[in-house]
């Protein structure tokens, strides 16, 4: 009964808040089996998970070794404003739930949302697995959580209209977060960016230019997006 136990560790969490002058509280789920009483639907355990995390109450979870619910398991991290771990050992487990330990007590800021927006025909597709909402030509990315001096990238595929070798095309972006300790809300003012578009002629001349990590990076998360959609 995964959705019981974790329901009962919100329950305990919430009461500590209640109880104190507390705002936030954290709930970390671990399992290695299948979910199979209790609530077992995603979708409705995102929702629960999602009322929790707006009452001040996240969820992460791990899951410990090959047969653990990945379904559940993720509905309740990503809509409960955590992160989903995997783990096979001992030591994974106790460098995991200390690692989430580590982060909250270094909380800095939570809703932290970033929005991207741009003028031209491009289209932007948000390659990583946080919620993300398309409206028009602006993408709004939840990044969730910052820790103090902590830092996060969000790749973005942007898809260029063909024939538009020699064009710039403006981007703009912005970030809002809540911070922590004083529970106040802020944004930032709107910065801006290109992304020019050159000839392939061009291109195979400009090695020096190049940044061999990003490509590698981004390609490492674009295929295990696409594995993790598969499975």
């Amino acid at each position: 009964n995964l959705w019981g136990g974790w329901i009962e560790g919100a329950t305990q969490a919430a009461e500590v808040i209640d109880r104190t002058d507390m705002e936030t509280g954290y709930v970390v789920v671990l399992s290695d089996g299948k979910a199979n009483q209790g609530i077992v639907n995603p979708r409705t355990l995102a929702e629960q998970a999602q009322e929790l995390a707006e009452r001040g109450i996240f969820t992460s979870a791990v899951g410990v070794g090959d047969n653990y619910s990945p379904r559940q398991l993720d509905a309740l991290a990503e809509a409960g404003n955590g992160r989903l771990h995997d783990a096979e050992t001992p030591e994974e487990i106790v460098e995991v739930v200390l690692g989430e330990l580590t982060d909250v007590r270094q909380t800095a800021a939570r809703s932290v949302e970033v929005e991207i927006k741009h003028a031209g025909e491009c289209e932007l597709e948000v390659i990583m697995r946080s919620p993300h909402e398309q409206i028009g030509r602006s993408v709004r990315c939840d990044l969730r959580t910052l820790g103090s001096g902590g830092k996060r990238k969000l790749p973005l595929l942007v898809n260029i209209p063909a024939g538009d070798a020699g064009h710039q095309h403006d981007f703009q972006y912005r970030v809002k977060w809540v911070d922590v300790k004083s529970d106040e809300e802020y944004q930032s003012d709107w910065k801006a960016t290109t992304v020019e578009v050159i000839e392939p002629a061009i291109y195979a001349v400009r090695t020096a230019d190049r940044d061999s990590v990003v490509p590698e990076k981004f390609s490492w998360l674009w295929v295990t997006g696409l594995a993790f959609e598969a499975l």
